[in-house]
């Protein structure tokens, strides 16, 4: 069985799922994803970590759980992963925390 994925075929196996790149290279799903990430990261020209932290200090976000689903929409994939580490999780909290306790300037 296989399927189209950003252009690349992946090929199901008994070994599990494989990427075949021009039908010459295969490669795992993380393998895939990665590239993939890479991939939009060049489409939109912002890896996932710049653009939480951006949505971090706007205050457009209350929680670190509106983050992960703001980062969803904007198109961003495997959020969880990317955040996963502690001090990241406590560095963007810290951001969104200040960025809600600043008033919003007035025009």
């Amino acid at each position: 069985m296989s399927l189209r994925v950003i252009g690349f075929e992946v090929d199901t196996e008994d070994t599990g799922p494989i990427l075949s790149v021009n039908r010459t290279k295969r490669m795992s799903f993380k393998a895939i994803a990665t590239i993939a990430t890479e991939r939009f990261c060049m489409i939109t020209g912002r890896p996932i970590l710049e653009r939480a932290f951006e949505l971090s200090r706007d205050g457009s976000c209350a929680s670190l759980g509106q983050l992960k689903v703001r980062l969803a929409k904007d198109g961003y994939f495997d959020i969880d992963a990317h955040l996963e580490g502690p001090l990241l999780r406590k560095q963007l909290s810290a951001l969104i925390r200040s960025a809600r306790l600043v008033p919003a300037p007035q025009g």
